[in-house]
């Protein structure tokens, strides 16, 4: 119910009925599942959502919010199912037909895991996944990072060497089309679809829409301005950066409590560059390449402090500092060091490029 980007989305009516209870109505149509539970979380925010599996007679199981394998893996467990399907619960659009072709698929080969979205051809919103329950155990035991956690699947989908994954794919690539609820906009397109289809014939199947969209094209551009799987990319993307700037983050944690913005100018602050492909504090330079304290290397292109003409590590600059350090470096007049440091740049730069420096 607390979805970030649309917030008690699940519980959204569509023609006087909750979309979840859409959603389990096209999904009880599959052959192929024995039982169904609902994981939701224990947080309040979902209480309304279990009182509404109470009322329609639905197993509702409720565990951790945020370790949704956890939660998984939990409704599962006093089953002691051989293979589990996951459907996430926003996809009112999902096709009882495809469930049963996918599954047939991941008993046909034997798979670990099998999944119509690993080599997306479908529309956004017909995910199936079929997993044994062996392999979600181990996934549940192992995984350690928050994407793998928050993602049910994410440990096994990356270890194709260590479980056999099968990629279910459509005749034709249709993974253009979005079909799931994560936006106001979706919410919009899923609801002008069954108000089309739905009371004609309940049970349309993802022909049907098909059929609809090419009479109507226009309804296809309601959400087309979203990406696919953007809560994940953006789970990756945070564990991504959190590790490429360890020591950074920390370090910087401990200059913002001494200095606004954590660096002594503002034009050397991070706010000045772009986020992810830039420093926070160099480490060493050499050339117009540098080192942040995280050993992350980055060619300078700012070229600040003389380093357009010298570069970072300049030798002679280095043994001029070197041999000054021994006689000291406040001093309040001209000193030799600077001519030397001037020479050099005259040396290195054309007459031309000299005026215009």
């Amino acid at each position: 119910m607390n979805s970030k980007r649309l917030s008690g989305k699940i519980l959204a009516p569509i023609l006087g009925k909750p979309m979840l209870l859409h959603q389990i109505e096209r999904i009880r149509r599959a052959k192929k599942i024995e039982q169904l539970v609902v994981a939701t979380s224990n947080h309040s925010d979902d209480d309304a959502l279990a009182r509404m599996c109470d009322q329609n007679g639905i197993q509702c199981f409720r565990g951790s919010l945020d370790d949704v394998l956890d939660r998984f893996y939990q409704a599962a467990l006093p089953l002691k199912p051989e293979h589990v399907v996951r459907l996430t619960g926003d996809c009112p659009l999902t096709d009882s037909d495809l469930i049963d072709e996918v599954i047939q698929a991941h008993l046909d080969t034997g798979a670990d895991f099998t999944n119509n979205a690993l080599e997306p051809t479908f529309p956004d919103g017909l995910d199936v996944e079929v997993i044994r329950f062996e392999v979600l155990a181990q996934a549940w035991k192992e995984a350690k990072l928050t994407s793998e956690r928050e993602h049910v699947t994410s440990f096994i989908e990356a270890r194709p060497q260590r479980f056999k994954s099968h990629s279910f794919k459509n005749k034709v690539d249709l993974s253009a089309m979005r079909w799931t609820v994560d936006e106001p906009e979706d919410l919009v397109f899923v609801t002008k679809v069954y108000e089309a289809l739905y009371r004609a014939k309940p049970d349309f199947n993802r022909s049907d829409v098909l059929e609809l969209l090419e009479r109507e094209p226009a309804l296809a551009k309601i959400n087309q301005r979203f990406a696919r799987n953007e809560g994940l990319m953006i789970s990756k993307r945070k564990e991504w950066f959190a590790a490429r700037y360890k020591n950074s983050t920390l370090l910087l944690e401990r200059a913002q409590k001494t200095i606004p913005l954590g660096s002594q100018t503002f034009s050397k602050s991070r706010t000045q560059y772009p986020q992810g492909v830039s420093p926070f504090f160099i480490k060493r330079g050499q050339g117009c390449r540098v080192w942040d304290v995280d050993g992350n290397e980055y060619v300078d292109f700012v070229n600040s402090l003389a380093a357009v003409t010298l570069g970072h590590g300049d030798a002679d600059v280095t043994r001029a500092v070197k041999a000054q350090l021994e006689d000291g470096v406040i001093f309040t007049l001209s000193h030799p060091l600077e001519m030397e440091v001037a020479e050099k740049i005259v040396e290195m730069v054309p007459c031309a490029e000299m005026v215009r420096f």
